[in-house]
């Protein structure tokens, strides 16, 4: 059951307000952490019953971070895509995410989904999906067109997508 706690504010940037705006705001595997992107550089590990940041990562000078940062819950890793193709894994005791893993995808990511439970999904701006762990064994592998140039993916198209793979599973 839910407790009705006092609020307070995490950032007063508005989500999807450009490039000084946040792009997520994402649950971690604790459960009073969450993962704050902004739209350019930074993501922010929050601790909400303390009301801190426990953490900053950055992507280099001319590096743009391109979808939210998402925990992955099976191994406590956070993992975040900048320039639409560099994966990145990292953990709390890395500081420097141009030190950490990086996988270069073939193609543009639109978002990474991730829930307890399960593998994250890697959602691509033409529509496939796959699986973290499979990307991750071929990060080359060619992906395929799902949607036409007409069409566009936006979050409401998204979150259906989502559920619907995540009941399959």
């Amino acid at each position: 059951m839910a407790a009705l706690e006092e609020e307070f504010t995490l950032s007063a940037v508005p989500l999807g307000a450009g490039p000084d705006g946040l792009l997520g705001v994402e649950q971690c595997d604790k459960t009073d952490q969450f993962l704050i992107t902004d739209g350019g550089r930074t993501v922010i590990l929050y601790k909400v019953s303390d009301q801190k940041p426990l953490g900053s990562w950055s992507v280099k000078q001319g590096q743009v971070i391109t979808c939210p940062a998402v925990c992955n819950f099976q191994t406590g890793e956070y993992i975040v895509v900048h320039d639409s193709k560099v994966l990145r894994l990292w953990t709390n005791e890395d500081v420097n995410l141009d030190k950490v893993f990086k996988a270069t995808l073939s193609a543009e990511v639109y978002r990474i989904h991730s829930i307890p439970g399960t593998e994250p999904l890697v959602l691509f701006k033409e529509g496939a999906v796959r699986g973290l762990e499979a990307l991750l064994a071929e990060p080359q592998q060619k992906i395929e067109t799902v949607i036409s140039d007409e069409e566009v993916i936006n979050m409401e198209i998204t979150l259906l997508m989502y559920k619907s793979l995540t009941q399959v599973s």
